[in-house]
């Protein structure tokens, strides 16, 4: 019998992730064609839940960090703060949930053949956007309070060019 490369990926992905000693969840399996996983994650006075999805027919891993802290208030401000990280960021996006107001933030990885390309571009992906959302979120949650976007990110040491373009 052959397996899919949906399945083949979807054991890699649990093996990576079994292997950092996190509490994962397999919560959504669709056998050949997509697969999720979960686990939560605690820092500081955040709560913030990983999802790995592998979709067969995009032949990818989406890398998805979601934090559980709703922003309700100030949402043109938050979605300008969005834009602005998202104008300079290389890999991933950040995303604002209409629906229950999260802050997601969200990269994808080719499903490669190469297992240790895949596994470091995986955990890459990873660490990468759950340190970008921790980061920045005290940036979200100061926009959403009424403080203004440019001096938020002044005041996290970015500054900005003549193109009113935020870099780092």
């Amino acid at each position: 019998m052959n397996m899919s490369i949906s399945k083949f990926f979807a054991d890699q992905v649990y093996d990576i992730l079994s292997s950092l000693d996190l509490e994962l969840n397999t919560i959504k399996e669709e056998p050949d064609e997509y697969y999720l996983f979960s686990n939560d994650v605690v820092s500081d006075d955040s709560f913030y839940r990983s999802l790995v999805e592998i979709v067969q027919e995009d032949k990818s891993a989406n890398v998805i960090i979601c934090c559980s802290k709703s922003i309700q208030e100030n949402i043109p401000s938050v979605l300008e703060l969005v834009n602005r990280l998202n104008a300079k960021t290389r890999q991933g996006a950040f995303i604002y949930n209409f629906e229950d107001g999260s802050i997601i933030s969200q990269h994808s990885v080719y499903l490669t053949d190469d297992m240790n390309t895949f596994e470091h571009q995986l955990l890459h992906a990873i660490y990468l956007r759950f340190n970008l959302l921790d980061y920045y979120m005290p940036a979200f949650l100061a926009v959403s309070e009424g403080k203004d976007v440019v001096d938020v990110l002044a005041e996290m040491n970015h500054y900005m060019n003549d193109g009113g373009t935020v870099t780092n």
